[in-house]
């Protein structure tokens, strides 16, 4: 006799976790790029939190429905500003950090780690915390971040362009040009 086995269904945070941790966020990022819609920090923020709007709409639930997405929202006194906040019920439950370089900056990297391990800790309704860190070249190897006990809340997501984009010195090229672009005349 077969017994079956019935999945529970996932929470509404536990399938943005998975999905911001998904091979399928890093090519809607990569493709992004690719279509030059993200030449700045700014614009990789503006992507993933509609990135984010879409999932959350896509999951057509209730619950689903009392998640908010915010960019660059000051928390109270504290002046800090993470890159986006997702929402529910009036309090921060993930808090993502973006960076958005030319190569991987170990030292900028562990800048974000130590503000994303410091606000999660302070705000105990921040249910995850993702530093999402995007270089056209370098190392990957140059973005490691350690995970310790005190952050397996915490995720750090590196993605490297040049894995992702198959002509990628015209690519870059391109992308340097839209970058610095100036008008003349």
């Amino acid at each position: 006799m077969k017994h079956s086995v019935s999945k529970a269904t996932p929470t509404i945070s536990r399938v943005i976790k998975d999905y911001l941790k998904s091979a399928g966020f890093k090519r809607q990022v990569v493709r992004a790029y690719e279509r030059y819609e993200v030449l700045t920090e700014a614009d990789l923020r503006g992507l993933v939190a509609r990135l984010l709007r879409s999932k959350l709409r896509a999951i057509r639930s209730a619950p689903a429905n009392r998640y908010t997405v915010a960019t660059e929202v000051f928390l109270r006194d504290d002046r800090v500003k993470p890159d986006v906040l997702v929402w529910r019920g009036g309090k921060p439950r993930f808090w993502i950090e973006l960076k958005d370089t030319r190569a991987f900056m170990p030292l900028s990297a562990n800048t974000d780690w130590k503000k994303l391990q410091r606000c999660c800790r302070k705000y105990k309704s921040v249910n995850a915390g993702f530093l999402i860190y995007v270089a056209r070249k370098g190392r990957a190897e140059d973005c490691s971040i350690v995970r310790t006990r005190r952050t397996l809340r915490l995720w750090a997501i590196s993605i490297r362009l040049k894995d992702y984009i198959s002509n990628f010195e015209r690519f870059d090229r391109e992308y340097i040009r839209r970058a610095r672009y100036t008008r003349k005349g």
